[in-house]
């Protein structure tokens, strides 16, 4: 079996990253705040904030989400990577000690 352990790795990099980004824009989103002020002082202003308060928490609970899954798919891929490079060396002492019994008999 072939694994491509370099492209493995770097595809958990990039999904680190993108967790890292998605983390920031979370944070930013969420020191946003909405208040009533915001839309003036017409008589649909409380609305307005009702209904953009809603969207604006979720939002906040998407970025949560995708955070978390970014960050699960790079830990699996990161368990991935480990286990596979952990076989290689394992198969490949297999082999050696394979074949070095071979040659004495």
């Amino acid at each position: 079996m072939y694994a491509d352990l370099d492209r493995l790795t770097h595809g958990k990099r990039h999904t680190c990253t993108a967790a890292d980004h998605v983390d920031q824009a979370r944070a930013h989103l969420r020191s946003a705040e909405v208040n009533t002020g915001m839309f003036g002082s017409t008589r649909a202003a409380p609305n307005a904030e009702t209904v953009v308060s809603r969207i604006h928490a979720r939002h906040v609970r998407a970025l949560d989400d995708h955070h978390g899954r970014l960050t699960w798919i790079s830990e699996q891929a990161n368990d991935a990577t480990t286990s596979l490079w952990e076989a290689d060396v394992a198969g490949g002492a297999a082999v050696r000690v394979g074949d070095t019994a071979d040659r004495r008999g």
